[in-house]
């Protein structure tokens, strides 16, 4: 019926996001993965491998392998490995990483040097978390004894009277 019409037919080819070798800073693939890379990559969208952190270092799930997926926009999260900071003995858990903070108590008769928030850096705790120890201060009279609380023991304390018989402690 219609001579001389002409269809069009239009291919539309998708090439799915590859993604290559991931050279991770600190970290590494299995073995097999590294030797034979030429092999195995680059990855098709979907795909998955593992790596893994060296000594001291640690990958986002502060696990010894970290699985990672090639997406279109490519590696899923990215693969980093982080600084580690070394444990600390008053907290349950031992595994961090660069970012994450602490806060910390000091036993009976100590007190934070800095302060007592610590967080993990590429370079360990900042600021390191410590404790000083305390020295039990008392003001003593002819007649009374003052219990004038705890100073850090290098600290200078002043103590004194005011108003006749009122004592007072005050740091200096």
């Amino acid at each position: 019926a219609n001579k001389g019409s002409k269809v069009t037919l239009c291919f539309i080819s998708f090439k799915a996001k590859q993604c290559d070798y991931p050279h991770i800073e600190n970290g590494a693939l299995s073995w097999s993965n590294t030797y034979y890379s030429d092999v195995y990559f680059p990855k098709k969208e979907g795909q998955t491998i593992s790596f893994r952190c060296k000594h001291g270092f640690l990958p986002e799930n502060k696990k010894y392998w970290y699985r990672i997926r090639c997406t279109s926009l490519g590696w899923d999260p990215e693969p980093k490995c982080f600084s580690k900071c070394m444990f600390l003995l008053f907290s349950k858990k031992n595994n961090f990483i660069e970012g994450d903070n602490v806060s910390f108590r000091c036993d009976a008769g100590y007190r934070p040097e800095n302060q007592a928030t610590a967080t993990c850096t590429k370079n360990d705790w900042s600021p390191t978390p410590s404790c000083s120890s305390l020295c039990k201060l008392y003001l003593i009279t002819d007649q009374y004894t003052l219990d004038c609380g705890y100073s850090l023991c290098d600290s200078e304390i002043r103590l004194g009277f005011i108003n006749g018989s009122t004592a007072i402690c005050s740091d200096l």
